[in-house]
């Protein structure tokens, strides 16, 4: 078996007009720890292949990728229509860590990569 070279998720914070900061992917407060499970993180499995895509993107390129400004328009946008004003998403800010994953070393090293603090855009109308 050829296990993959890198587990990945995000720590994405996204701040709100009230001051609060939230996590605009999972609804709920930010947390930075690695999840019990990376695979059980994710609401389903095209999300997940969507964000190892990503992730083996940004590691590839050594750089922000420019999916994830989409993916942060897409959040905004996504959380301002479900929101009232004063929750409005002002921007997100993404870091992606990368979890090497090493056989012979435990704990296995953990990379944090920030990929950019991105403004939310006002909607079109």
């Amino acid at each position: 078996p050829n296990p993959p070279p890198f587990d990945a998720w995000p720590v994405l914070r996204g701040h709100l007009a009230d001051g609060r900061v939230v996590d605009p992917f999972l609804g709920g407060p930010v947390v930075e720890e690695q999840p019990e499970s990376v695979a059980a993180y994710f609401p389903s499995f095209k999300w997940k292949i969507h964000f190892w895509w990503l992730g083996h993107q940004s590691r590839d390129d050594k750089e922000p990728h420019i999916l994830w400004s989409y993916l942060a328009d897409h959040l905004c946008r996504e959380w301002n229509a479900r929101h009232d004003p004063h929750e409005r998403m002002l921007r997100i800010d993404i870091t992606l860590l990368l979890e090497l994953i090493q056989l012979e070393a435990k704990p296995n090293p953990i990379d944090r990569w920030r990929l950019g603090d991105h403004p939310c855009r006002s909607p079109r109308g």
